[in-house]
């Protein structure tokens, strides 16, 4: 017979809660609904603070991102209110590293994305609810460098057209 002290059972139950908790995101927006930050939590507990900051940087670019705390390497979800999931996201030394995926409220797949040291690297998608391409962006480096865009038949839309000298980012 194997005896266990109350002690140990306790001692187990926090490890194996903590090794095995899973690590969410809450998006900050501000009044209009623009994201700000975002905030990680582990077991229920805040683990990681993210701000973003814009300024100075061109349509299509990633924001600079502070961050404050520590997320760990792996897998963070984020949910919608419901409690579907809403985003996956893979992070490596705290920064975003390889695939990551968006979805709808209803569960199809809404987005992939590619991440290189925590930018947007290669071709990123977003789809239609049907599941047909809406929108590939290719980027390097965290700069968008072409963009293509498809009505839900497939059949692509108009190339982007710069306005002014100013709009030359998409081609």
């Amino acid at each position: 017979m194997i005896r266990i002290s109350c002690w140990a059972v306790v001692i187990l139950f926090l490890l194996s809660s903590v090794a095995f908790s899973e690590v969410t995101r809450e998006t900050i927006y501000d009044s209009i609904g623009r994201p700000q930050g975002a905030v990680y939590f582990e077991a229920e507990r805040e683990i990681a603070r993210e701000k973003f900051t814009r300024k100075g940087k061109k349509e299509g670019e990633n924001p600079e991102v502070t961050l404050t705390g520590n997320i760990p390497d792996g897998t963070v979800t984020e949910r919608y209110h419901t409690g579907e999931v809403e985003a996956v996201w893979t992070f490596k030394e705290g920064k975003r590293e390889g695939p990551a995926y968006t979805y709808y409220n209803t569960g199809e797949k809404s987005g992939e994305m590619n991440f290189k040291n925590g930018k947007l690297h290669g071709v990123n998608k977003k789809y239609y609810r049907s599941q047909a391409v809406r929108r590939e962006m290719e980027y390097d480096d965290g700069i968008l460098v072409q963009r293509k865009e498809y009505y839900e038949s497939g059949k692509p839309k108009p190339a982007w057209k710069p306005i002014s000298k100013k709009d030359t980012m998409f081609k």
